[in-house]
């Protein structure tokens, strides 16, 4: 028996099970019939239908006068079974525990559905992150292992699963399960190579890294060496090999073994997430700025994240699962991952690391204070969606009569994952104009029309996207409307002078921060004219006006340590990007990848306290992007006390190759 094909192999025998004849029904046959039909049904992947199957089978038995425990734990099997093909995973999990609790797989010749059962449960286990009861089923499937080969298949899952959780353990338990392996004699260069490889992530998370690398090497030399034939099991071990191998400094070999596992070359560039969250430093594992995970990610064609979990950690126990944890809830628009090579999709490495980041005010309309609104209003229910496709959103959009829900369904629809720039656009405007409808806030009606006119195309460069986003946006300036609602009017001003301002624009944005402040109707301590004067200060300190800015400064009242939260960050004012920055062994290989580096910035404009936070592939250009970092320069921000402008700010770093 190969390892890796043990568990399907014992799964495929829950086809042949026979179910008892229950009291009550004069056609046991015609019961056994109803069952097999809804095992095909799993069989052919049709997991809702098998799941209406089997809970109408669990009816059947439970209205009988004698109810078979037996066939009710069976029954409940299948039914978790049909849930995990769902992705239920909460229910399939109840519904397998729930039979096992039962104590009909206790029986002798219930014995095989046990193990089923209790595979069922450590695999659910292992998908919700709770690896430490999965193991702990595997440890017991080992012991109940009646052959060499199961016991060999069950410890090398136990020991996997405790890698990053307890990795002293799991080197115990792997080099029992290898001297144990030897007396197999079925067994195979690739069992060997998954031997080798598992302990040599235990290696690696015990930080013994040199000797990791010597297991790696050999799990990869087992599995035929480092050519260009690869498969999912020579893709982890290659960039487990990498990680090993960075860490022990060895950064020529680690590109050299990533390129190898084809990492970085995805077919069209992997973009980084269009949603996606940190774990904050501290947190419940006591997360510090030095820690850090390599997570795994199998990410759908729909953009969601099916699958995360770490395969190495900086330091061993929960952590790790804090940085894997976030990532699960991570999304990507679905057409900016339509031409990823679905291989690398199913397998995405990312090194992650906590935030520093405090969150902080934005003019911009978020998609949070439209929903406030909404769930304010007396009237409103959420509209359920008829159809899961963005033209079906489109469509329930459309024919929605109250001006309340279409607010909601065009709004969804202008963040959906499957939406185009062409459907987001169309979507945003709907929105903007069925809102007044919805008699919403002036502010909010100004700040959607707003989002309406962004031009969303980028191509061109970030500067005709600006010249054009001000260019459609400056006629909302003499709406009579948001001019007669001094929130609304003072709001677009606010957003119109940040545009501005990163436009290089200056005069033109004191221009708008003045008329906020001229604005009679916006009381003296309202958080716009504070968040006016703080920009009015920065623009004056910028243009070397230091009385101007100190005078608008003391109007705030502000702190230094409050205004550097409540302040926007700083204005970007140039970067220094070159093909020199580019890794030489990286563009050698052909790489291309991303890395979200997170910084403060002083009041002086410069970058301090660099840090990468989430970068792909791992590691390849963490340096570069530090580098490129420093470069960075920013408007100065005024502070009496001279103290950050701003801190835990973040910039995405793009390393593309060019086509010429």
């Amino acid at each position: 028996m190969h390892l890796r094909l043990g568990i399907t192999i014992l799964v495929s025998v829950l086809g042949s099970v026979a179910l008892q004849a229950e009291d009550s029904d004069p056609k046991p046959l015609t019961f056994q019939a109803k069952f097999d039909a809804a095992s095909s049904q799993i069989d052919s992947g049709n997991h809702a239908e098998a799941l209406a199957s089997f809970e109408v089978l669990e009816a059947e038995i439970k209205a009988g006068t004698k109810p078979s425990t037996s066939n009710l734990a069976i029954v409940g099997l299948y039914k978790g079974k049909a849930l995990l093909g769902l992705t239920r995973y909460d229910e399939a999990q109840r519904a397998t525990e729930a039979a096992l609790a039962t104590g009909a797989f206790d029986k002798p010749s219930m014995k095989t559905l046990k193990q089923v059962a209790m595979e069922q449960s450590a695999q659910l286990l292992a998908i919700r992150q709770e690896d430490g009861a999965a193991a702990a089923r595997y440890g017991l499937l080992r012991e109940l292992a009646d052959t060499v080969d199961w016991k060999v298949l069950y410890g090398l899952k136990q020991a996997q699963l405790l890698i990053i959780l307890e990795p002293e353990r799991s080197l115990k338990l792997i080099d029992e399960v290898a001297s144990l392996a030897q007396t197999m004699p079925t067994l195979t260069k690739e069992d060997s190579a998954a031997l080798q490889t598992t302990r040599g992530r235990a290696l690696l998370n015990l930080g013994r890294v040199k000797e990791a690398r010597e297991s790696f090497g050999k799990a990869i030399k087992l599995r035929g060496g480092l050519d260009y034939k690869i498969d999912p099991t020579e893709f982890t071990m290659r960039a487990d090999a990498a990680i090993a191998a960075l860490r022990d400094g060895d950064e020529v070999e680690a590109r050299n073994l990533l390129a190898m596992s084809g990492q970085g070359r995805t077919g069209e560039p992997l973009p980084r997430p269009d949603s996606f969250e940190l774990p904050p430093c501290g947190g419940l594992t006591g997360l510090s700025p030095d820690d850090y995970a390599v997570i795994e990610v199998n990410l759908a064609p729909n953009g969601t994240v099916t699958y995360a979990r770490p395969v190495f950690a900086s330091r061993p126990g929960l952590a790790g699962y804090e940085f894997s944890g976030m990532a699960r809830d991570w999304t990507w628009r679905s057409e900016r991952i339509r031409n990823v090579a679905p291989f690398f999709l199913s397998r995405l490495r990312f090194e992650v690391r906590c935030s520093q980041a405090t969150s902080r005010p934005t003019t911009a309309l978020t998609r949070e204070e439209v929903q406030q609104w909404l769930l304010a209003q007396p009237s409103f229910k959420s509209p359920a969606p008829i159809g899961s496709s963005i033209q079906a959103l489109i469509e329930q959009a459309k024919s929605e009569p109250d001006p309340l829900r279409a607010l909601e369904l065009w709004l969804r629809a202008s963040w959906a994952l499957d939406a185009s720039d062409a459907d987001i656009s169309f979507a945003r405007e709907q929105a903007a104009a069925v809102a007044g409808k919805a008699a919403a806030p002036m502010e909010l009606q100004a700040m959607l029309r707003v989002a309406s006119l962004v031009h969303n195309d980028r191509s061109a460069g970030y500067k005709v996207f600006l010249a054009r986003t001000i260019s459609n946006t400056l006629p909302l300036l003499s709406d009579t409307n948001i001019a007669q609602d001094f929130a609304a009017s003072s709001r677009l001003r606010l957003h119109m002078a940040r545009l501005r301002a990163e436009a290089k624009q200056f005069d033109a944005e004191l221009q708008l921060l003045d008329s906020v402040l001229a604005d009679a109707r916006l009381p003296e301590k309202h958080p716009y004219r504070t968040a006016a004067l703080v920009a009015k200060a920065d623009n004056a300190v910028a243009s070397g006006k230091p009385e101007i800015a100190a005078k608008a400064y003391a109007e705030t009242g502000l702190t230094p340590s409050q205004c550097a939260a409540l302040s926007q960050p700083p204005v970007r004012l140039r970067t220094n990007v070159g093909m020199n920055d580019f890794p030489e062994e990286a563009l050698r290989w052909g790489f291309e990848g991303w890395v979200m580096t997170e910084f403060d910035i002083g009041a002086n404009g410069r970058t301090e306290n660099i840090r990468p936070v989430l970068s792909y592939p791992p590691a390849v250009f963490n340096q570069a992007s530090s580098t490129i970092a420093k470069g960075v320069a920013y408007r100065k921000s005024f502070r009496p006390d001279g103290s950050a402008g701003c801190t835990g700010s973040m910039e995405t770093i793009n390393f593309s190759i060019p086509s010429f």
